[in-house]
């Protein structure tokens, strides 16, 4: 029997990439998953510490728990509303619509979600 989760509104945070030589497995794309209501400074503020988790070792991890400056990935929230860290792999979190995740009876999961427009408005 499946079993479905779903949310209208969440953020979500993947693993991106630019070529084949840094792809991630897809069952570890997804990241997280956060509640809409979090603040985007409080998602970037999670998703650096993230990167920092899954990413460094522990030497740059010390480097940057003694001085947050020395950080070479420092999470960026951009004007679209979208938090960014990393090199390639990289993270991406941002906020979608319609997140679903389907557990089929064999234990695999198929997971979907719909891209929110990130077009700036203009100001007139």
């Amino acid at each position: 029997m499946q079993t479905t989760r779903s949310l209208k509104s969440a953020w979500l945070v993947t693993w991106e990439w630019v070529g084949d030589h840094a792809r991630v497995d897809e069952e570890k794309r997804v990241v997280t998953v956060l509640n809409y209501r979090w603040s985007g400074k409080k998602v970037r503020d999670l998703v650096e510490q993230l990167y920092i988790a899954l990413e460094y070792g522990l030497w740059d991890k010390v480097g940057v728990a003694r001085n947050k400056r020395s950080n070479p990935y420092p999470a960026e929230l951009g004007e679209m509303g979208e938090v960014h860290c990393g090199h390639n792999p990289s993270l991406r979190g941002r906020r979608v619509r319609n997140f679903r995740d389907v557990v089929n009876d064999d234990g695999t999961h198929q997971t979907s979600w719909e891209e929110i427009s990130r077009i700036k408005a203009e100001k007139f």
